[in-house]
């Protein structure tokens, strides 16, 4: 991929992390790992924190106890949303554009968060109620490392390239 996509995505995984010490109110702390599997052409990427969830923030946000957590992990996956009432710069761009990332190269993004879980991949998006079996939010990615080469939109090139966005 091009440097400036790299450097996009990169950012949009540490707005992950970020987000997780921002929003999941935990006192344990946040954890991150991730893996290259040369012989399959994969990354894996994680992050988990033991906070309260991205469908309580949501819920808490709207002042909405009984909304359900698939409506609440839908609408924290759209592009511009956010629960920080003060808005200085852009914010709530980093699971949109991820999601959109992953499903271009057929890549999987798995969020459990509480009570609700959401999958996204190349068939689609997938939001959905679950019993609580992990409590805070686990963020799971895997991408391909395929032969095609992707760029922003903006860049031009020469090659053969795959413009992302």
């Amino acid at each position: 991929m091009s440097a400036p996509l790299a450097d996009e995505i990169a950012g949009k995984v540490w707005e992950i992390f970020a987000n997780a010490f921002e929003h999941s109110k935990t006192t344990v702390g946040v954890y991150s790992c991730g893996q290259y599997l040369p012989q399959r052409r994969e990354l894996l990427l994680a992050v988990a924190d033991f906070g309260v969830g991205i469908p309580s923030n949501v819920r808490i946000y709207f002042g909405c106890p009984e909304m359900a957590a698939c409506d609440a992990m839908r609408w924290a996956f759209a592009g511009g949303h956010t629960t920080q009432p003060r808005q200085t710069f852009p914010r709530g761009l980093g699971l949109d554009f991820l999601k959109h990332f992953v499903q271009k190269t057929n890549g999987v993004m798995q969020v459990f968060s509480h009570d609700g879980r959401a999958r996204i991949d190349q068939r689609g998006e997938t939001y959905e109620n679950s019993q609580p079996f992990f409590e805070g939010t686990l963020v799971q990615i895997r991408l391909l490392c395929d032969d095609k080469h992707y760029m922003l939109s903006n860049q031009t090139s020469a090659q053969n390239a795959t413009p992302f966005f």
